[in-house]
């Protein structure tokens, strides 16, 4: 529920007047978050033929969908995170807002690993322009679906054994200062 908060559906509202071929593929909680979201799109103005409301499903259903999706629209204020990886793995890219919140600021830090820094709206007129731009742009999408992928495991956020280092490392100097402060 927090993912689908009215600023964020208004925003997105914003970005299908903008492209009145798109549509906005969204997975339902439960019957009645179906409706609502159904409800704050109208609120928002966006056409009701653009609102794609998928039921729930499990793993294999959530992954085949994103063969439908060519971009995915950040949550805010609570960004993606697991699902952002996801979209990546399956070669769908991610257009964010930066916040200035941590949990604000996945998507950020995910596009910014993956060298996707064009990815980044720094604002909400921003973020429409951005989708827009995106949305009109099929041979990077395409470019962008067939190699997001190896991107991501050749990035940070895949990189097991250097995050293990920095993170063992980090305890050894973390215990060595304790030690060396009880002395």
């Amino acid at each position: 529920p927090v993912k689908t908060s009215r600023a964020c559906i208004q925003l997105w509202a914003r970005v299908l007047k903008r492209l009145p071929e798109a549509r906005l593929i969204l997975q339902q909680l439960n019957d009645g978050h179906g409706q609502r979201l159904r409800d704050w799109f109208a609120e928002a103005g966006a056409a009701a033929g653009q609102i794609d409301i998928r039921p729930k499903g499990g793993v294999a259903y959530f992954l085949k969908l994103h063969n439908e999706i060519d971009l995915m629209l950040d949550p805010f204020p609570y960004n993606g995170g697991v699902t952002t990886g996801d979209a990546f793995w399956m070669g769908v890219p991610l257009l964010c807002l930066e916040g200035d919140a941590y949990v604000s600021r996945q998507g950020v830090l995910q596009n910014k690993c993956l060298g996707l820094e064009a990815f980044i709206a720094r604002d909400e007129g921003e973020f429409v322009e951005k989708a827009v731009q995106i949305s009109n742009n099929p041979d990077m999408l395409v470019q962008l679906r067939e190699n997001l992928r190896g991107m991501l495991e050749r990035s940070p956020l895949m990189d097991y054994g250097g995050y293990a280092r920095e993170f063992g490392g980090m305890l050894e100097r973390w215990w060595a200062k304790r030690c060396s402060e009880e002395k």
